[in-house]
């Protein structure tokens, strides 16, 4: 064969090297967050033992949900209690959901009003005035508008108020840059502990955003879902794009991730309302879950598992020091062998690739 009639073989080769390595390494990437997303995932807030002293009970507070946060459904009887790889207690002694158990919940709604949301407003009035009509009775609402600053629209509003804070929602022209991290540490500060004696157990936090802000900075994303972590507050971010700019969307997956929240995805502005109903129905019917078991007083990280799913470990605590333990068990890590799954996936992947390579090679016509 001579050179020349080599070239275009060689040629033919480098390009189908090139597309292979770029398709095994865009697998490698994603194969991780596709195995992460698409797994069922059950989420243990906290595990209260204000009970265990006399009653020797712990009441765990969790939730089974689906991809973008549909919940799932099962006999409560199926969940057990684990200390590390000891079940401690098989099912438990009595079952409810979080709307059933009359706490309350203070709520801070974070929401974009810059005039890229101009269209999208009359739809996040709507989602967001369900979404307080579906509270617990006695819960507060914070509302918090943002454009290039933060503003308190309505602090700790009852019910019947709220609805009125959200009718007045209008986006607003921006003199600068959007100030969505100063609004989050501003919903932080309304819901920490201390800044009134009335505060409800059960702090959560919801931001309606695009993502984008002044900082683009992961970091700053980063340590807003660290603080949210430490003060047990988990972040439920809405995400919605008007011009569907996907990439500041991860600063939102970011916030959910680290504070133990979820993520819901809108692709339309009229997406919001539903969005805003299936989170309700999350929050309402969390199940409270209370087990039986002797050594409850024990400092030990526990888990819930059911159906082949287990939770993150927590620590048992009293109130509302349940919730910071427990955000500060939980690492917001994938399990250990679903990333050995991807990996194993990515190799056979890439193997399939360059036997398929081979072929088309020896397919290719030979020179005289």
């Amino acid at each position: 064969m001579s050179v020349r009639a080599a070239a275009p073989q060689r040629s033919s080769w480098r390009q189908l090297r090139r597309v292979a390595l770029r398709v095994v390494a865009g697998l490698a990437l994603v194969a991780p967050a596709v195995g992460q997303a698409s797994r069922p995932r059950l989420r243990l807030e906290r595990i209260d033992n204000a009970r265990c002293a006399q009653e020797r009970l712990l009441v765990a507070y969790a939730s089974e949900l689906e991809l973008e946060g549909e919940l799932r459904s099962r006999p409560p009887s199926e969940y057990g209690l684990w200390a590390g790889q000891r079940r401690v207690a098989a099912r438990p002694s009595g079952a409810t959901t979080f709307a059933a158990t009359g706490e309350t919940l203070h709520l801070a709604l974070v929401v974009a009003l810059g005039p890229a949301y101009r269209e999208a407003v009359p739809a996040l009035r709507e989602g967001a005035a369900s979404l307080a009509r579906a509270l617990p009775a006695g819960s507060q609402l914070t509302l918090i508008g943002y454009t290039d600053e933060a503003r308190r629209l309505g602090s700790r509003l009852p019910a019947r108020r709220v609805l009125g804070a959200v009718e007045g929602l209008a986006s607003a022209e921006l003199a600068g840059d959007p100030a969505l991290v100063e609004a989050l540490g501003l919903a932080l500060r309304s819901l920490a502990v201390g800044e009134t004696a009335l505060q409800p157990q059960r702090p959560v936090l919801v931001v309606v955003s695009d993502g984008i802000d002044r900082q683009p900075d992961w970091e700053a994303f980063r340590a807003i879902g660290r603080r949210a972590r430490h003060q047990g507050v988990p972040i439920h971010p809405i995400a919605y794009s008007p011009f569907d700019e996907r990439g500041p969307l991860l600063n939102l997956g970011e916030l959910a991730k680290r504070s133990g929240g979820t993520l819901r995805w809108v692709r339309s502005a009229g997406g919001m309302v539903s969005a805003f109903e299936q989170l309700a129905r999350q929050l309402n019917d969390q199940l409270v879950l209370t087990f039986h078991w002797k050594a409850c007083a024990q400092a030990t990280p526990l888990t819930l598992a059911a159906g082949g799913l287990r939770s993150q470990a927590v620590l048992a605590a009293a109130g509302r020091a349940a919730a910071r333990s427990a955000a500060r068990e939980g690492s917001g890590a994938w399990p250990w062998w679903l990333g050995l799954l991807a990996l194993v996936l990515v190799v056979a992947v890439a193997a399939g690739l360059v036997l398929l390579t081979r072929a088309l090679l020896r397919g290719l016509p030979r020179a005289p």
